[in-house]
């Protein structure tokens, strides 16, 4: 269990993040178009949002940061249900096997374990994330904030799990404008260490080649689980 210090000091640092990760958004110079097919844009930036302050800093090529969006077929509250639903996670995310709330920081704030199956000829990989979410206003919609959380106690590593790490992962979920029946989706993620030998030169860049693909692949499958749900609710 965590202390109510503890707790604390994780929500102030993703509110923190949170406010950066929208600063960097309307910052155009920061990201590179790399990919517009089936309705999905997908850029990319190698400077540190996560610490965003107003200016273009510096980042790795061994870093990258991951920004896709596309318009999801239903309202934004749909959008927010189905996205904030972990037992339907794996109806558009057949990576995430596992998923288990570990504590509640507060009523919309949460750390979780979360597991992937073998990748390949890798072994599976855990993480231990703090998740959460809030609703913006009716002008900004949703967000699902995810950050990677190391404490030596919470959840100790498992046997037969690579201990790995997500950077962040902040999804939103916005309103268009004269259009109430749809959501402009927009998630940024980075993915940090994978361990043992997905740290590797080589796998290195074929995580950076699966994070460019991977957003188009995700966001038609959940656009195709919130139309299925539209015409059911009809």
């Amino acid at each position: 269990m965590l202390r109510d210090d503890e707790r604390l000091d994780l929500i102030s640092q993703a509110d923190s993040l949170l406010q950066n990760v929208l600063s960097a958004l309307e910052d155009p110079a920061l990201w590179e178009k790399i990919n517009d097919t089936e309705g999905v844009k997908v850029w990319r930036t190698y400077h540190d949002i996560k610490n965003y302050r107003g200016n273009s800093n510096g980042g790795s090529k061994d870093s990258v940061i991951i920004r896709s969006e596309a318009t999801m077929q239903a309202p934004p509250s749909a959008v927010y249900d189905l996205f904030s639903d972990d037992a339907r996670v794996r109806e558009y995310n057949e990576n995430c096997r596992e998923l288990k709330d570990v504590e509640y920081l507060t009523e919309n704030a949460k750390i979780n374990w979360s597991a992937t199956g073998k990748l390949g000829p890798l072994s599976a990989r855990d993480f231990v994330t703090l998740v959460t979410f809030r609703y913006l206003g009716p002008d900004q919609g949703y967000v699902s904030l995810a950050v990677n959380v190391e404490h030596p106690t919470l959840v100790p590593v498992k046997r037969g799990y690579v201990r790995s790490q997500i950077q962040l992962a902040a999804t939103f979920m916005q309103p268009i404008e004269g259009r109430p029946d749809l959501t402009r989706f927009v998630q940024v993620t980075q993915v940090g260490e994978l361990g043992g030998v997905a740290d590797s030169a080589l796998a290195k860049r074929i995580k950076q080649s699966l994070q460019e693909k991977a957003p188009v692949e995700f966001m038609k499958k959940f656009n195709n689980v919130l139309k299925t749900g539209q015409k059911s609710a009809m």
